[in-house]
C-alpha cells in the first residue's frame, strides 16, 4: 500500500497520469473529428450524386421534333372569298437518346406566328390553346394509354388546331414558331414555315 501512496505522490507518477489524461482527450477529439469529417463526406457525395443526376437529366431529357405537316382547308378569312390555309399542324415527337420517361399530357407548346402568342397546354379535343396526342403505334412501341412516352422508339403525333377564335390559320408564306416544354429536361424548338403556295394542295410538309 505504502507503494502505491509513494507511486501518486510521485512527481514521476503525476507527468505519467497527466500525460494520460492528455492522450485518452485527444483519442476523444480524434474521434469525433473523424466522425465529422465520415458525416460530411456521406453528405458531400449524395449531394454529388444528386446533383450530378439532375443536371444529366436536364441535358439527356427531353423529345426531339421530327416530320411535321399541315393540313390545307379552304377558309374565309377576310369574307373576301375563301383561300387555302394550314388549318391544322401535326408535328411528330420522339424521346431524346437516354431521356428518362415523359407525360406528353403535361407538356406545353408556346405558340408564336408574329401576331398571337399563346400557350397550348393538352386537350381531348383540339380546340383553342389546346393540343391533342395521339400515339403512332408500331411492334415495339410501348407509349401507354395515358400518353407517357417510355422508350426511344415510341413516336407520338402532336395536333394543334391552328384555326381558332384568334388564329385564322397559317396563309402561303406564313412562319410559326414553336418552343415545346416537356414539363422536365430540356425545350425544343421548332419552326413552320408555310410554302409560298398552297393551291391545289391537301397536306404540306412545314
Amino acid at each position: 500500500m505504502n507503494k502505491i501512496q509513494n507511486f501518486f505522490q510521485a512527481e514521476e507518477g503525476q507527468v505519467g497520469i497527466g500525460t494520460l489524461i492528455v492522450f485518452i482527450a485527444m483519442v476523444l477529439v480524434a474521434a469525433i473529428a473523424a466522425a465529422v469529417l465520415i458525416n460530411t463526406a456521406g453528405y458531400l457525395q449524395e449531394q454529388a450524386t444528386r446533383t450530378g443526376e439532375e443536371s444529366t437529366a436536364a441535358v439527356s431529357d427531353g423529345v426531339d421534333v421530327g416530320l411535321i405537316t399541315g393540313e390545307i382547308e379552304e377558309v374565309d378569312i377576310d369574307g373576301d372569298g375563301s383561300e387555302d390555309v394550314v388549318t391544322e399542324v401535326n408535328m411528330n415527337l420522339k424521346l431524346k437518346p437516354g431521356s428518362s420517361q415523359i407525360d406528353l399530357t403535361a407538356m406545353t407548346i408556346d405558340y408564336n406566328d408574329g401576331t398571337v402568342a399563346k400557350t397550348l397546354t393538352h386537350g381531348e379535343t383540339a380546340d383553342e390553346a389546346q393540343f391533342t396526342v395521339q400515339p403512332i403505334y408500331d411492334e415495339d412501341s410501348s407509349i401507354t394509354d395515358d400518353n407517357v412516352m417510355a422508350d426511344s422508339s415510341d413516336v407520338a403525333q402532336i395536333t394543334i388546331d391552328t384555326s381558332t377564335d384568334d388564329v385564322n390559320g397559317l396563309e402561303a408564306g406564313d412562319t410559326a414558331d414553336l418552343v415545346i416544354n416537356p414539363g422536365q429536361g430540356s425545350e425544343a424548338y421548332a419552326t413552320l414555315v408555310v410554302p409560298n403556295t398552297l393551291t391545289g394542295l391537301d397536306v404540306v410538309q412545314l
